[in-house]
């Protein structure tokens, strides 16, 4: 039974890291599928869970998205982003504009925190200034 039981465990594992597509809208899937080919240089690849937040950061009651290379792993040997370096990757933002999802802005950063409310601040960690930095959509952009 217990060898059973670790042959399903096995079969079953890789299921655990693959992040479900319908989890997100069609959009932001395939905005996650072009970063990871870029990512991973037409390699396959993944991401993880927490390299993509997709909820509204702009108040219009509509989810935008945010795609952290730091979540993205690609298949040789599971490397990291290629847009990732020693202590900081880039982290790309888009904001719905109808049905699409438009692309605002792109950080390098070591970090990416997302605070509470409709329109919240983001915080990321500036590697010029050796802290975190704090922005919010304007209305037309982050700053």
């Amino acid at each position: 039974m217990p060898r059973r039981l670790a042959t399903v465990v096995l079969l079953l594992a890789p299921l655990a890291l693959a992040t479900p597509a319908s989890a997100y809208s069609k959009a932001a899937n395939y905005l996650i599928k072009q970063q990871i080919r870029v990512a991973c240089d037409g390699r396959p690849g993944r991401i993880r869970p927490e390299g993509v937040i997709e909820r509204d950061l702009t108040g219009d009651g509509h989810k935008d998205l945010i795609i952290n290379h730091d979540g993205i792993e690609c298949r040789a040997e599971w490397s990291r982003s290629g847009y990732c370096g020693a202590s900081a990757c880039s982290v790309h933002i888009y904001v719905r504009e109808g049905a699409l999802l438009v692309h605002k802005t792109e950080l390098l950063t070591g970090g990416i925190r997302i605070g509470r409310g409709s329109r919240p601040r983001i915080s990321f960690y500036s590697l010029t200034e050796q802290r975190m930095v704090p922005m919010r959509w304007n209305g037309r952009t982050f700053d």
